[in-house]
C-alpha cells in the first residue's frame, strides 16, 4: 500500500485531516517550550582569555628585540594544546577545587567536567570556559582558573608562560537551552509524527473503498459494479383512485 501512494495521495490524506496535523503542531510545540521552561535547568557560561607565550622565544637572537618569528609563533600554538592538556589535568583541578570560597562545594571531578579550553583561530589565545547553573559560581570558578594557571604552567612547561587576557566574564542570560529553538523542533516533531501516524492509519486500513482496492488488496479483477441506490432520487407514484404513494 505505501508503494501505491502518490504525492497528490498523501498531500490528500494531510488537507483532509489537517485539523489533526495543526493540533499535533501547536501540542508538540507547547509541550517542548513548557518543558524546557520548568524542567530543564539554566546553565551559565563565564568566558576569559589567556595569552600563551614562549618564554625563550628570540632569546638566542637578541638584536631581534620583541618581534616573533614564525618558528616562535609554531611554537606557542603547539603550547596552546599542550596547556589545555595540562590545564584540564586532575591535579590541577584539585587546587582549583581547594581555592574557590563559594556556598556550593564542587569537587575536582565537577570542575573538570564544568571546565572547556580551546584556542581562537589558530593564534597564541586560549579561551577558558566554564559552564555552571549559576551564573556566579560559573565567574569565580572562572576566574580561580585563570589566576592560578600561570603557576601550574610554569610548574609543568619552564619554557612557557602565559598571561591573563580577560578576566572571567559575568554571565547576564543562560546560554542554555533555548526555548525558541526547542519550540520549534517541537512543532516540526508534531507536524513530521502526525503524518507519520495518518499514513501508517492508511497503510493498515484495508478496507474496499474503490475498485482499485479491490484489486490491489484481493487481486480479483473488477467487471461490474452496481451503482448506490441510496444515493439516487426516488420516484413517486400516485395510484389512481385511491391516492396511495408507492415507491418503486
Amino acid at each position: 500500500m505505501l508503494g501505491s501512494l502518490t504525492i497528490e495521495d498523501i498531500l490528500s490524506i494531510i488537507l483532509k485531516k489537517w485539523l489533526v496535523v495543526v493540533l499535533s503542531c501547536v501540542i508538540s510545540g507547547v509541550l517542548a517550550y513548557t518543558y524546557t521552561t520548568f524542567f530543564v535547568s539554566p546553565v551559565y557560561i563565564s568566558k576569559g582569555t589567556l595569552y600563551v607565550n614562549n618564554k625563550n622565544a628570540n632569546t638566542s637572537n637578541p638584536s631581534a628585540g620583541s618581534n616573533v618569528n614564525a618558528s616562535d609563533l609554531s611554537v606557542a600554538l603547539k603550547l596552546v594544546d599542550t596547556y589545555s592538556v595540562i590545564l584540564k589535568s586532575d591535579r590541577f583541578m584539585k587546587i582549583v577545587a581547594e581555592k574557590i570560597d563559594l556556598p556550593r562545594k564542587y569537587d575536582y571531578s565537577q570542575i573538570k567536567s564544568m571546565v572547556s579550553l580551546k584556542g581562537i583561530n589558530e593564534t597564541e589565545v586560549l579561551q577558558v570556559n566554564v559552564s555552571a547553573k549559576d551564573p556566579t559560581d560559573a565567574k569565580v570558578i572562572a576566574q580561580v582558573l585563570l589566576e592560578n594557571s600561570k603557576n601550574e604552567i610554569i610548574r609543568v612547561v619552564e619554557a612557557g608562560s602565559v598571561k591573563i587576557i580577560d578576566d572571567a566574564s559575568e554571565p547576564s542570560a543562560p546560554s542554555s537551552p533555548n526555548k525558541k529553538n526547542n519550540a520549534i523542533i517541537g512543532l516540526a516533531l508534531g507536524f513530521l509524527g502526525s503524518i507519520g501516524i495518518l499514513l501508517l492509519l492508511e497503510i493498515l486500513d484495508i478496507s474496499v473503498k474503490d475498485e482499485q482496492d479491490l484489486e490491489f488488496h484481493y487481486g480479483i479483477p473488477v467487471v461490474g459494479s452496481i451503482p448506490n441506490l441510496d444515493s439516487l432520487e426516488v420516484p413517486v407514484v400516485n395510484v389512481e383512485g385511491k391516492g396511495v404513494v408507492s415507491d418503486v
